[in-house]
């Protein structure tokens, strides 16, 4: 085949070639010369959002935002595979082995271009600014995880070099150093967000600065003094660890009322006091954070919003409490609530004192929790209360209790158990912990679930087994089907599952709402004729899905990964779907693992839409774009070389069918390729 000397062309219709080139292509044509960096550059791209994360096994990761169903990953691998074929690419003259892969996580496709790592990640550095460049955006966020004090402060000063400001930069190490700490906050402006998760503190840190960075989310703030507090104008503040006083936060709402911090919305104060009792009583520290204060109780009120706007670049939200709240006014009517509270496990110890005591709290009329059982290594019962969302409770059971923790002794069905109970904050969320030591065959947590069950008079909403083996799969089935017939969620990832388990739990437990199964590996020789009616159904492995199975079921969302489905059992599904089939259908994802590729796309496509009338998808504002999986859990659809059926009441089923391919060589032998196809369905008349 002759080549055609593509950089001859004058440059406009050059332009216009480059223009279609996907991002992995367009990298590679930037990186053959000057010439070529310099033509992509001039392409007027939609400007990604650049993210980079420092860590053992780095990445940028880039999101477009005309595609939000697929990430472009620049993966930089400490332990690179030298099994798989590899492409050289040369990044500013030096010469790279790499390959490309992909994965499908859910209905979400990542694509990725791996490179070795190197030290001081030279490579991943070099190849950030290169992509910074031909995309013409700045990096948006980074992220700097487990590196050590020298390593940061190196990353910190390259970043400088680069940009002076960033929207989002988050800081997770176990410590830092003083000289590192203050060139951050000299040297980069942060416009939307500031988080930093040390595991201690910075010792004789001082900063006298206002620092004004819209959200800061500190997990040692001992150096955040009033003075610093009153000069900054951050919108969101968390500080943990602080060591402001009562008097402290006290001054903090007097100065409020008489106008400082104009643009809080919202801050929130950890203090601890390890090795020291409460200095004052609830009543007593009340009166002095409320001292010469007009104080009246909190009434709800429709009008006061109940969610929180963490970050706005990335967007995380959350729900302050509602309880034990109270008011205070400024001159303007602006309201500040506020709420102050101390950790305690007070109920469930007073239930477990007697079976009396039981009944007596059984009887109170509390708010329902949503109650969430992890079968783990490290296992745990979550209570999350509806009335206060921003508090989580935790009864743990960890293998490797920490005797070196002063002990409780609390007795569970006649056995005396060691105990701890422990706080932590993460962001504005706190977690008040519960610890046990963990058992063979989770017998204590299993107690404490029945337990816990019957003294809030509600049944468990969820639970997870996550990597355990066959017969303690089994096992906790079969006793949480002694305890409800029924479960909102069920999510069981471990590596194998025999067909007796997974027919147990297919006939003994209904799923209300959603059950996934994630597996490494099939399960050989299972079958399994009944309709699953599940909304949701979520299988990495699901040769046992027929497409009998799946015109007899009604669920609302299918992602089928491994799927053993034809092209044209796609087609007979497609055609069923137009006849009125599956009328609760609303996502079906299939994917299909080849050796080699049956049919050219071309061909691939008219099996698929075979005696269908489709027509090109057009862009409608009316279509929703968000498929929401279970609970809060979404997925935003792909608009791009989609397709339209339409049935006979106008409901519409846009497909989108597409290949992925784990080798730069895509007609490597041994290399698996991928099928992927959706079917979306939604009405324009909505």
């Amino acid at each position: 085949m002759s080549r055609f000397p593509l950089l001859r062309l004058p440059t406009l219709p050059l332009l216009n070639c480059i223009q279609y080139l996907k991002v992995f292509e367009i990298i590679d044509f930037s990186l053959l010369s000057k010439r070529t960096k310099t033509l992509v550059s001039l392409v007027n791209w939609n400007q990604p959002d650049i993210h980079l994360n420092f860590n053992e096994d780095s990445q940028i990761c880039l999101k477009f935002p005309n595609d939000p169903g697929l990430e472009w990953i620049l993966d930089f691998e400490n332990e690179f595979n030298d099994e798989l074929n590899h492409t050289t690419r040369a990044i500013d003259g030096n010469q790279f082995p790499s390959y490309i892969a992909s994965a499908l996580h859910g209905p979400k496709a990542f694509h990725y271009l791996t490179f070795p790592n190197d030290d001081n990640f030279e490579t991943m550095r070099k190849m950030a600014e290169h992509v910074s460049a031909i995309f013409r955006t700045p990096i948006a966020s980074f992220e700097i995880h487990q590196q050590s004090d020298p390593s940061t402060m190196s990353i910190v000063k390259w970043f400088c070099t680069l940009q002076p400001s960033v929207v989002d930069f988050h800081i997770k190490i176990d410590d830092i150093t003083a000289p590192t700490l203050l060139f951050i906050l000299d040297n980069i402006k942060m416009t939307d967000n500031f988080s930093w998760e040390l595991k201690m503190n910075t010792p004789d840190f001082e900063y006298t600065k206002a620092i004004d960075i819209p959200s800061v989310i500190l997990s040692h703030s001992q150096w955040i003094t009033l003075k610093s507090i009153l000069n900054s104008s951050s919108r969101v503040l968390v500080l943990e660890e602080s060591n402001l006083t009562f008097w402290d936060i006290n001054s903090f709402l007097m100065h409020w009322l008489n106008g400082s911090n104009p643009q809080l919305e919202y801050i929130a104060i950890r203090r601890s006091m390890k090795g020291k009792a409460i200095e004052e009583d609830i009543e007593e520290a009340f009166q002095i954070i409320t001292k010469d204060l007009e104080v009246r109780e909190h009434e709800e009120n429709e009008k006061r919003p109940m969610r929180i706007s963490i970050s706005l670049h990335r967007p995380s939200s959350y729900s302050p409490p509602n309880d034990w709240c109270y008011d205070i006014v400024r001159d303007d009517g602006t309201i500040g609530t506020f709420h102050q509270t101390y950790s305690s496990e007070h109920r469930i110890d007073f239930s477990l004192l007697s079976k009396r005591t039981k009944t007596l709290v059984s009887l109170v009329n509390w708010n329902q929790p949503d109650i969430h059982l992890y079968f783990i290594e490290d296992s745990q019962i979550c209570l999350k209360f509806p009335n206060d969302p921003g508090l989580e409770w935790i009864l743990d059971f960890e293998n490797e209790f920490n005797d070196e923790l002063n002990h409780t002794t609390r007795a569970i069905d006649g056995n005396q158990f060691p105990s701890y109970i422990a706080s932590a904050l993460h962001g504005p969320k706190a977690f008040h912990y519960l610890t046990f030591p963990n058992d063979d065959n989770f017998e204590t947590m299993r107690k404490m679930a029945e337990h816990i069950s019957k003294i809030f008079r509600t049944p468990i909403a969820s639970f997870e087994i996550h990597q355990q083996s066959d017969p303690s799969t089994m096992s906790i089935v079969k006793w949480f089907c002694t305890l409800q017939p029924s479960v909102v969620d069920f999510h069981i990832k471990i590596d194998d599952i025999t067909a007796p388990t997974l027919l147990f739990i297919l006939d003994n437990i209904k799923m209300t709402d959603n059950f996934s199964l994630n597996l490494e590996v099939n399960t050989p020789d299972f079958e399994y004729n009944q309709a699953i009616d599940i909304p949701t159904l979520i299988l990495s492995h699901s040769h046992w899905i027929t497409l009998k199975f799946i015109l007899n079921s009604c669920n609302r969302v299918l992602v089928l990964e491994e799927s053993y489905l034809t092209l044209h059992d796609i087609n007979t599904l497609l055609k069923c779907w137009l006849k009125g089939s599956n009328p609760q259908l609303e996502y079906i994802s299939i994917r299909r693992s080849i050796k080699i590729m049956e049919e050219n796309v071309e061909e691939v496509f008219q099996i698929i839409t075979k005696d269908l009338d489709v027509r090109e998808n057009v862009v409608d504002e009316r279509r929703p774009m968000q498929i929401v999986l279970h609970k809060k859990a979404t997925y935003q659809l792909s608009n791009s070389l989609c397709y339209d059926i339409v049935r006979d009441d106008g409901t519409i089923g846009t497909f989108h069918q597409t290949y992925y391919d784990r080798s730069d060589d895509s007609n490597s032998d041994g290399y698996i390729k991928l099928h992927y196809f959706y079917l979306h369905v939604w009405n324009n008349k909505i």
